[in-house]
């Protein structure tokens, strides 16, 4: 059976930011977000739902996903910095568990 590989942590540190602010615009830095845009999904009350977990969370609360994506785009780029890769995916199926509520294995 295969195994995951270890969860890594996508956001970006400040100095990630600083130096993609300045290769941009350097002016944007106070408003970069420490996500990125294509990084984040929103879940309406609908599929809140359909998995089960309940609306009442609060900011900061973390939740487990474990999901699957299909991958919907790849495009890649030479340029004069080298070669460019973007793989777009559409989440198809997901499952989540509320970290904060998490019962201890037995």
């Amino acid at each position: 059976m295969s195994r995951f590989h270890k969860m890594v942590d996508l956001t970006r540190s400040p100095k990630e930011k600083v130096e993609e602010a300045e290769a941009s615009m350097p002016s944007s830095i106070a408003y970069m977000p420490d996500v990125p845009y294509g990084l984040c999904i929103s879940l309406t009350e609908v599929e809140l739902e359909k998995l089960d977990l309940e609306e009442n969370c609060d900011v900061g609360d973390l939740v487990h996903l474990f999901c699957m994506a299909r991958v919907t785009s790849i495009s890649k780029n030479e340029t004069t910095d080298g070669c460019r890769c973007r793989i777009e995916l559409s989440i198809t199926n997901m499952a989540v568990e509320d970290e904060d509520n998490e019962e201890e294995p037995d």
